[in-house]
């Protein structure tokens, strides 16, 4: 009977320490553990943010295929702590899906929650990618930023 007691106080003390934590994200997307954000450009040259999510890590970006990505046709400060959600084309941004080099798709439907940037390097939030066949990619990423020389506009 102590036993059950204890295993019982041990769980509930892990899930209060769960329960309204914000900071906490849902796991990565299946077959995406990794992720990335850089600077990039917009479709008038302004300043983007895109974010991969990748298989594998790697040195390079883009990632190795598969991947995903999605940009936002803004700058890294003005997506913090903002949602997106569009479906079919958007003036916020785009993603897609690139299963190999010449083969992307554009997802159908987005919704992607930024969190508030912190003070390192990391742009954290969660996704959610529906594409044409019904498949969808959804979860967490904490983003590690890198830096990328962007000449824009």
């Amino acid at each position: 009977m102590t036993a059950r007691v204890v295993l019982l106080s041990v769980v509930l003390l892990l899930a209060s320490c769960n329960s309204g934590n914000e900071l906490s994200l849902p796991a990565p997307p299946p077959g995406y553990p990794t992720a990335y954000a850089t600077r990039d450009c917009g479709p008038a040259d302004g300043p983007a943010t895109r974010v991969y999510l990748a298989a594998e890590p790697g040195e390079g970006l883009p990632p190795a295929v598969p991947f995903v990505d999605v940009v936002i046709w803004q700058g890294v400060a003005s997506v913090s702590g903002r949602r997106y959600e569009w479906a079919g084309a958007s003036n916020d941004g785009f993603a897609r899906r690139c299963i190999a080099s010449d083969t992307c798709e554009p997802a159908s439907q987005v919704v992607v929650h930024f969190r508030p940037l912190g003070v390192d390097t990391t742009v954290t939030g969660t996704l959610t990618l529906t594409f044409a066949d019904g498949s969808v990619v959804t979860g967490g990423f904490n983003a590690a930023w890198r830096p990328a020389t962007m000449l824009c506009g």
